[in-house]
């Protein structure tokens, strides 16, 4: 028989890829980090002074249109509606040297036969005798401006009213006792888009129209609130209450 030799595979390693990179020369100096990873443009700085130029733009083009933003601020608090014959002349507590004068110019035009004041808390000294409370100011004043008491009704609550929420409220329950329908309700100016939304919230679901008739602060209006100190103080403390009302619906 013819002898089978035994077959012998022998593994050749696969060729390896030469790096064909030339090497650096001797005298070259080390290769740093920094040249494996160019520095990239920095921008940060332009960014901040971008940013600056914009800060400082805004800042001067609100010094420069003050007086038209504060004006715009001001006129925000102030609604006026197209006054009709009313039932009722309604005058919202508080400034008793400028609301109840308002009230009897418009009782005196005619443009409504009764004036209902809110029957306001009183203090300790009109407690004793010692000061006239804040419905018997509004009362004299009409009075003294030749409004008959006989067209003149109190409306009050246990414990007087202490805000404009109490005020709607008395002034629903007169609507609901005598059926009237139209009312103008008197306030002075910074207060007229307060008193609206309380007497929307208050009179919902009553068929009722009041129309606001609102009346200057003395010393500053919406155009000048911000150039003394009692109209800086009445705005910024009539954007609070605003708020406050909005949010927690008072």
């Amino acid at each position: 028989m013819r002898e089978v030799q035994p077959q012998v595979y022998m593994r050749v390693p696969w060729p390896v890829k030469q790096n064909r990179r030339r090497p650096p020369p001797a005298d070259a100096a080390p290769a740093s980090a920094g040249d494996a990873f160019p520095p990239r443009p920095r921008r940060r700085g332009r960014r901040l002074l971008i940013s600056l130029a914009v800060f400082f733009t805004v800042v001067l083009l609100a010094w420069v249109l003050r007086a038209w933003i504060l004006t715009g601020v001001g006129r925000f608090l102030t609604v006026h509606d197209r006054l009709e014959r009313a039932d009722a002349i309604f005058v919202f507590g508080g400034d008793p040297a400028i609301r109840p004068f308002a009230a009897a110019e418009l009782y005196r035009r005619g443009w409504a036969p009764r004036v209902l004041v809110p029957g306001m808390e009183t203090g300790r000294l009109a407690d004793i005798g010692m000061v006239p409370s804040q419905t018997q100011l509004f009362t004299g004043v009409l009075r003294h401006e030749g409004v008959p008491d006989s067209v003149v009704a109190v409306l009050a609550m246990p414990g007087g009213t202490t805000s404009t929420t109490d005020d709607v409220a008395v002034l629903r329950a007169w609507l609901k006792r005598t059926g009237a329908r139209r009312v103008i309700a008197v306030t002075t100016d910074y207060h007229t888009r307060r008193a609206r939304w309380a007497l929307r919230r208050g009179l919902k679901g009553m068929d009722v129209r009041v129309m606001m008739a609102g009346v200057p602060a003395r010393g500053f209006d919406e155009t000048s609130w911000w150039r003394s100190e009692a109209g800086l103080v009445t705005y910024v403390n009539e954007y609070l209450k605003f708020a406050r009302y909005v949010v927690a619906g008072a």
